[in-house]
C-alpha cells in the first residue's frame, strides 16, 4: 500500500514537472516565432479543428450503422435514421443498410483525402516558414557592423541559420502541432462517447 502511494505521489509530482516544463519550452518557441508565423499557426489550428470534427463525425458514423445490424427495431425508431432512410429513398432494410455503408465509405475517403491536406498543409507551413525566419536570421546577421562578426564565429552563426531553425520548427513547432491535433481528436472522440452513453 505505501509502495503504491510513493508510486502514484512520484507519479503525480513527475507528471506536474514534465507538464510545467512542456510549457516552459512552448512559451520559448512562441516567443521566437514572428508575428507573421503565429498569424499563420490561427489558420493551421481552424483546419485542425475541422478534421477533428470530421473525426468525431466518423465514429459517430458507426453507432447507427451497429444499431441497424444490432437491434432493427430500436433503429426504424431513431430520427437521423429515419430521415436518412427518407433522403436516400430506401424501400427495405437490406437496402437501406447498403446505401447506409456506402455512404460510410464515401464519407471515410472523403476524410482521410481532407486529413491528408491537414498533414500537408502542417509540413508546407514548416517548411515555408523555416526558410523565412533562416532569410531573416542572415538579413539579421548580414545587416551587423563589421565588429560583430569578428567578436563572433562565424561557424556559430551558420549553424544558428541552419540546423537551429531546423530544431526549432522541426523538432519544436511540428511535434507542437501534432500533439494539439491528437488531443482534438481524443477530446472529440471522448464528447461523441458521452454523448452516446453519458452514464459510461
Amino acid at each position: 500500500m505505501v509502495r503504491k502511494l510513493i508510486f502514484v505521489f512520484l507519479f503525480s509530482v513527475s507528471s506536474i514537472i514534465g507538464a510545467y516544463t512542456m510549457k516552459i519550452q512552448i512559451i520559448k518557441i512562441f516567443s521566437l516565432i514572428d508575428k507573421q508565423t503565429q498569424k499563420g499557426l490561427v489558420g493551421l489550428f481552424a483546419l485542425m479543428f475541422i478534421a477533428a470534427v470530421l473525426e468525431m463525425v466518423g465514429i459517430g458514423m458507426f453507432l447507427p450503422l451497429l444499431q441497424l445490424f444490432t437491434s432493427p427495431e430500436t433503429a426504424s425508431q431513431n430520427p437521423i435514421l429515419i430521415m436518412l432512410r427518407e433522403a436516400v429513398g430506401a424501400t427495405n432494410q437490406k437496402s437501406f443498410i447498403i446505401a447506409f455503408c456506402f455512404f460510410i465509405f464515401s464519407f471515410f475517403i472523403f476524410k482521410n483525402i481532407a486529413l491528408a491536406i491537414v498533414i500537408f498543409t502542417q509540413n508546407l507551413f514548416i517548411t515555408k516558414h523555416r526558410a523565412l525566419y533562416s532569410q531573416a536570421l542572415l538579413r539579421h546577421y548580414l545587416d551587423q557592423p563589421c565588429v560583430f562578426h569578428l567578436q563572433r564565429n562565424t561557424t556559430e552563426l551558420v549553424r544558428n541559420i541552419t540546423i537551429l531553425t531546423g530544431r526549432l520548427f522541426v523538432k519544436g513547432l511540428l511535434p507542437i502541432l501534432q500533439i494539439s491535433m491528437e488531443l482534438m481528436v481524443i477530446t472529440g472522440i471522448g464528447i461523441v462517447l458521452i454523448l452516446v452513453d453519458p452514464v459510461v
